[in-house]
């Protein structure tokens, strides 16, 4: 069954929201993220912004400094 429009953009949204609100020492730096989400959007095993191996949404993963990308080889790795 296909999304339509404004339910993809309630799960933009709300994946947002959901990203803005995690504690700033928690996050990694705009830089980071832009370049895992970038990571993440050459990988075959992303799907309409989930990821296949884990079944999370990589723009909650991608912005979490304790997360790493889950495939082997990793994409991108943890931040200390």
């Amino acid at each position: 069954m296909l999304r339509d429009d404004s339910s993809q953009n309630d799960l933009f949204r709300s994946m947002s929201e959901y990203v803005a609100s995690i504690p700033p020492w928690e996050k990694v730096s705009d830089a980071s993220y832009f370049t895992r989400l970038e990571a993440c959007s050459a990988c075959a095993n992303i799907i309409s912004g989930i990821c296949r191996i884990c079944g999370c949404y990589v723009e909650s993963r991608a912005a979490k400094r304790r997360m790493a990308c889950p495939d082997v080889p990793s994409k991108w790795a943890a931040d200390a």
